[in-house]
């Protein structure tokens, strides 16, 4: 089953563009290339609806995985600076790949674990710099919860411990973006320190 849900994964991570900008093992992020889905009321400005913009998804075969007994201060510790330094590595890689330069927003979905969750991790994108933006899922209620369902199928395939501890129909999931500028002017510089983590806060979807 988990070779399946592996290959599905494969399938529609090519069909959407996703893809692996670098072959560094520590990066936790995959890119894709895409428009904006709605539009962004973001602090530094609006994108509007259908603008370039850059998408993040988790680079799931390479995030650390849950201990045994959950999240601690050192799993989320090694995720926390994992997190932030391919965010600078996502920021390299714009200043590199000229097919990235028209991104007007970098960002993407976030899938909250449960509602006890939200409170810290929504603090803590906060200050990575995003704006958090209500999601707008495009086949409505119902294609949210397929969406969810295939995220617990993930986590169930690359981090078994934490689809033990976690329910499909509890996820949440709202939109986590920043302007193209203030990513560059954020990430663009060298690469120093995590932001100190918060324990079960797994920042971005697939």
């Amino acid at each position: 089953m988990r070779r399946l849900i592996r290959g599905l994964d494969w399938v529609l991570r090519r069909a959407n563009g996703v893809y692996e900008f670098t072959a560094d093992p520590a990066c936790l992020l995959r890119l894709a290339r895409a428009r904006a889905p709605y539009p962004l009321l973001l602090l530094e400005g609006t994108v509007q609806k259908g603008e370039p913009v850059l998408a993040l998804h988790l680079w799931n075969e390479q995030i650390p995985p849950l201990p045994a007994d959950g999240a601690d201060l050192a799993w989320a510790r090694a995720v926390s600076r994992g997190f932030v330094a391919s965010l600078h590595a996502v920021a390299a890689e714009m200043a590199r790949d000229p097919r990235l330069a028209q991104a007007r927003a970098v960002g993407g979905t976030v899938a909250f674990l449960s509602p006890h969750d939200r409170p810290a991790q929504v603090r803590l994108l906060r200050r990575l710099g995003f704006t958090i933006v209500p999601y707008r899922p495009p086949l409505g209620r119902l294609g949210e919860l397929a969406e969810n369902a295939y995220a617990w199928l993930l986590m169930w395939t690359y981090n078994v411990v934490s689809a033990r501890r976690r329910s499909p129909f509890r996820l949440q999931r709202l939109g986590v973006w920043m302007t193209a500028d203030a990513f560059r002017a954020r990430y663009g510089k060298p690469h120093q320190r995590a932001v100190p983590p918060q324990a079960d806060s797994v920042p971005l979807e697939r």
